[in-house]
């Protein structure tokens, strides 16, 4: 096949990736496939590449580093600071927002979104469980409550997103909450 045609092959494919009308692991395939396993595209009319957007190991690395960030602030901001109540719930449901807004925008974007949900978990456990200490000055039965709803939860979202990591995190939560409440 000439180089002709398989840029408008290769083009054709780039269209259905960015247009969502087939998975993009499909169009990523199709183009290994016509590229013969080239992972820079064939250069255009214009001389630049077109094609391909490699995943920078950088700009995964300032996202990984963003929700490290969010998390430890999280757990600063409930731990080690003596703001009040309402105050932590505020920052704390701030962070929240923020990792399903990003998460929002990750699906939009047809990247993994599991990282920013299990992210997002966290952030809703931590703020739970601070809230109901507080309010319920550490009564266990409330505690024990919260935790199993949290799992539930997990478990809801695990079935509703068909993810599995979830699922296993929720039926592990109740077994060790269930064991904890037992023994």
């Amino acid at each position: 096949m000439d180089s002709k045609r398989k840029e408008i092959i290769m083009n054709e494919i780039d269209f259905w990736k960015k247009n969502n009308m087939l998975p993009s692991h499909y169009c990523d395939f199709l183009l290994a496939l016509y590229s013969e396993g080239n992972q820079s595209a064939p250069m255009n009319e214009e001389g630049s590449h077109r094609g391909f957007k490699k995943k920078t190991a950088w700009k995964q690395a300032v996202f990984y580093l963003f929700l490290l960030i969010i998390l430890a602030a999280s757990v600063f901001v409930i731990y080690f600071t003596e703001l009040s109540i309402l105050l932590q719930t505020a920052i704390l449901t701030f962070f929240v927002v923020l990792l399903f807004v990003s998460g929002i925008y990750y699906i939009n974007k047809g990247k993994s979104r599991l990282l920013i949900f299990a992210a997002a978990a966290v952030e809703i456990l931590l703020a739970t469980v601070d809230i109901v200490s507080e309010i319920f000055h550490n009564d266990p039965y409330w505690l024990y409550t919260t935790l199993f709803l949290n799992c539930a939860g997990w478990l809801i979202a695990g079935k509703g997103l068909r993810n599995i990591s979830f699922l296993v995190s929720g039926v592990l939560g109740v077994v060790i909450l269930l064991i904890s409440i037992f023994v």
